[in-house]
């Protein structure tokens, strides 16, 4: 479907104003030119010759100030009508004074007719009702010069003289009027669609300077209205663009294509796709053509996408972690469990089966009652303390265990533990040694139900994993600067160490330290119990440890005395 532009009345009154202004000037220059030309060669005719170019000079000078004015914009058909009858009044009235000069005139005005409807681009109305004065007037004129007109043998043969001329007159200014108006519709189509198409055309010499641009890039770079001077790198600030123009006919061989992003005033981002190429017009003159496509919507809609792909493919790569994290807590709970098992099936076996012994009347003598029932008292507090240790590190992993710090003899409370492990090395035929020393201190700030479960694990697991040799503890309550204090607590034994390679996993549960086809050894949940209460006391624990010769644990936990003493 053809979408024709709509007509408008102003770009018409526009220019028949403006060829008003240039019809009475050129009038002015003529008239004045006509006066000293036929004042000059027919003396005898100078007053009346003086009188009509002078009335028309003065009528020509008139229109074309009028047409500076309000009344002259809106009386224009009025004065193009004013000015055409007394030029042809002039003429007429010069014939009827000289008929020697009908001919010369004749000619004249009709050349004169014809131009003024060339530059008025008038409808073939307006071409009519001129050509009506222009036969009224020059036929009366002829008629009332009568015999004077003598080159032609009669009257009638002037008017077909006359009429011939009006109407050759007329048919060119018809065809050029067509003409421009064809002309005009097809430029009419042309701005339109220049105007009209959702791209930026410009068109600018090779230093950069506008030469034509249309409304869309007018509007996409802001450009005011009405500017003169505009060069095209200083609305689109690119240094590419920009080193384009120093030397164009070098850098534009072929068509030039270049992507630019754009900061326009007070806007976002803007970002352009160029297309720029040598034009060449009839002239042969050099100059460049540019296509700017507005490709902002489209670059901040993939922008976008990516980042809403990004945001969707980090939360699938998140959920993912947290699966594989739950699905590991989940396999580690149940490895957990099964270990727990195990540890808590071995020592219910030996109580079951002491009781089974007695059920069934196996025990003969007092001293195997007593020797079975030392397993049975030894079996129990060992359920006893993995059960104890299992709660811990359950009350651990849910966050429910808390700190209760007070003042505490740590001296006293390592001797406790000390008499209270005394009776496992005795079992396993080893050494328990406790050392103090002399510098240390005998009260401590700290929690000392977390400090006493913390050496009980790890004097046990020192203990469990000792056959020959010794444990020996070190304790060191010192003052280390200001109101600062640390207690280093030291277990060395002569076990059988752990390998380099499972120096890290230490502190995991339930971690195998040996296995062969005799002997297997487990931590239990004692070394990680340990390990979370030291971290909880802002402490630290270090283990060191050579297989064959047994193992070095250090645990330092620091405090202060900045607690408020409750009243009484």
């Amino acid at each position: 479907m053809k979408i024709k532009p709509k007509k408008s009345n102003a770009p018409t009154s526009d220019n028949n104003l403006k060829s008003l202004r240039i019809c009475s000037a050129i009038c002015l220059i003529a008239g004045n030119w006509a006066l000293l030309f036929e004042i000059y060669y027919f003396r005898e005719w100078s007053l009346e010759t003086y009188f009509a170019r002078v009335i028309f000079t003065l009528i020509a000078l008139a229109v074309f100030g009028v047409s500076y004015r309000n009344i002259g914009i809106k009386k224009i058909n009025l004065l193009i009508h004013l000015l055409v009858i007394s030029l042809i009044c002039s003429f007429a009235f010069t014939i009827y004074k000289i008929p020697t000069s009908l001919f010369i005139n004749s000619q004249i005005l009709s050349l004169l007719v014809f131009t003024t409807s060339l530059i008025f681009s008038w409808e073939v109305k307006n071409q009519i009702i001129v050509a009506i004065y222009y036969n009224l007037l020059f036929a009366g004129s002829i008629y009332l010069a009568g015999s004077r007109s003598f080159h032609l043998p009669n009257i009638f043969s002037l008017i077909i003289f006359i009429s011939l001329i009006s109407l050759l007159s007329i048919a060119a200014s018809a065809i050029n009027y067509k003409l421009r108006e064809i002309y005009k519709i097809k430029l009419e189509e042309i701005n339109f669609l220049f105007n009209s198409v959702p791209l930026g055309i410009c068109r600018t010499d090779l230093q950069g300077n506008v030469i034509t641009l249309n409304n869309y890039l007018i509007n996409l770079l802001r450009i005011e209205k009405d500017k003169k001077n505009i060069k095209l790198y200083d609305y689109i600030k690119d240094e590419t663009l920009r080193a384009l123009f120093i030397n164009p006919t070098k850098d534009i061989s072929s068509k030039l294509v270049m992507d630019v992003e754009h900061e326009v005033r007070n806007q976002k981002t803007k970002y352009f796709n160029i297309i720029a190429d040598l034009i060449f017009d009839l002239k042969l003159n050099k100059s460049i053509g540019f296509i700017i496509q507005d490709r902002s919507d489209e670059i901040i809609l993939q922008q976008e996408k990516e980042r809403i792909n990004k945001i969707l493919f980090d939360e699938i790569i998140e959920k993912e972690q947290i699966s594989r994290l739950a699905l590991k807590e989940k396999n580690q709970k149940i490895q957990l469990l099964a270990k727990i098992n195990h540890e808590v099936r071995t020592p219910l076996n030996s109580i079951l089966m002491f009781h089974d012994m007695i059920d069934e009347n196996m025990l003969h003598t007092m001293d195997e009652v007593k020797k079975y029932s030392k397993t049975v008292k030894t079996s129990v507090g060992y359920l006893l303390n993995t059960i104890n240790n299992f709660i811990d590190y359950a009350k651990i992993e849910t966050g429910k265990m808390e700190n209760d710090f007070e003042l505490f003899n740590v001296r006293e409370e390592i001797e406790s533990v000390i008499q209270l492990m005394l009776p496992l090395s005795i079992g396993k035929k080893i050494d328990l040694l406790l050392s103090i020393e002399n510098t240390s201190e005998n009260l401590a700030y700290s929690d000392p139900q977390k400090y006493r479960q913390i050496m009980i694990n790890l004097i046990a697991n020192s203990i469990k994993f000792t056959t020959v040799g010794s444990v020996k503890v070190t304790l060191n309550n010192m003052h280390m600067q200001n109101d600062q204090y640390e207690i280093t607590t030291i277990i060395e034994d002569s076990g059988i160490g752990i390998p380099l390679e499972k120096i890290d996993a230490i502190f995991d549960p339930f971690v195998t330290l040996n296995e062969n086809h005799t002997e297997r050894y487990s931590s239990g949940l004692g070394l990680a119990i340990s390990k979370e209460f030291v971290q909880m006391l802002n402490g630290r624990i270090t283990v060191e440890s050579v297989v064959g010769k047994g193992s070095l644990f250090t645990v330092s936990i620091p405090y202060s005395y900045n607690f408020v003493i409750p009243k009484k």
